[in-house]
């Protein structure tokens, strides 16, 4: 992993999960982007003139690069060491960061959990969603006030699809360096669930699916799929999740709401979000 992509809104939880890329930069040795997205102030109406839709664009730039100015001397000890470059450009956070992305050719891609209305997240999701639904590469979801430490211990959250399995590979440039424990992990939320048939379906898939060595697989039993997996975290002292997540496209992401998607707007630990290959 060598270049690492994260995305401010310049909110005390963006600031916290860029202090967590800064430090994982200085363990994988990695060059950093810093990007913000902002958009038009207000609506324009067709009888507002030129030079008040142009101020009015004016200002929200310079606000935004003011913004970036003063995220950087918040960090500005901390970046001591770190080659790094930043950008503010005009338009939807989602677009914007999948873009920059794909042009800095970016491994990672750092975000912080953040918040939306109701109505926001029936319709659209929050920015953290749009992030995860367009990134070209894995995104890291930091929740607020996480301090970085190297990752011991690694969920990784299943429902048994070989081929997802199969994605982990997408995770070992995080997972080698640090000799990280990885456990393959799946809830099983029937009332009445066969665990030894699924323990040895997952053990199975594990074993044909995954090189990497220091991995185990387990099944645990949870009415509520999110709460057993963050429950099996926290027993387990781990310090990452994983979790693999389908693209959605409107209208479907109306209707649908994966388990990944709502564990990234609480996820208690660092998540890492893989993205099925083409």
């Amino acid at each position: 992993m060598r270049k690492i992509l994260v995305a401010t809104d310049y909110s005390q939880g963006a600031l916290s999960a860029l202090r967590y890329a800064i430090a994982m930069a200085k363990d994988y040795s990695a060059s950093m982007e810093i990007v913000h997205a902002y958009e038009s102030p207000v609506f324009y109406t067709a009888d507002m003139p030129l030079s008040a839709i142009e101020e009015s664009e004016q200002i929200a730039q310079l606000n935004a690069e003011s913004g970036m100015k003063e995220c950087l001397e918040n960090v500005k000890f901390e970046m001591s060491g770190i080659i790094y470059g930043t950008k503010v450009v005009k338009g939807l956070a989602g677009d914007v960061i999948a873009d920059t992305a794909k042009q800095f050719n970016a491994d990672l891609i750092v975000t912080s959990t953040t918040s939306a209305g109701r109505l926001e997240k029936m319709l659209i999701g929050s920015t953290t969603t749009s992030i995860i639904n367009k990134a070209p590469c894995k995104v890291l979801v930091v929740p607020p006030d996480i301090n970085y430490q190297k990752f011991k211990k690694a969920v990784f959250a299943t429902d048994l699809d070989e081929s997802h399995i199969k994605e982990v590979i997408q995770a070992e440039s995080l997972l080698n360096p640090m000799q990280t424990e990885l456990d393959f992990l799946f809830i099983d939320n029937t009332i009445h669930g066969d665990t030894e048939s699924n323990d040895e379906v997952i053990s199975h898939l594990v074993k044909n699916n995954v090189e990497y060595r220091n991995r185990s697989a387990f099944v645990s039993t949870d009415s509520d799929i999110e709460t057993g997996i963050k429950n099996f975290i926290k027993e387990t002292k781990a310090d990452l999740a994983i979790m693999v997540s389908e693209r959605l496209k409107f209208p479907a992401m109306l209707f649908h709401r994966s388990i990944s998607k709502k564990m990234a707007e609480h996820p208690g630990v660092p998540l890492l979000i893989l993205h099925p290959s083409k």
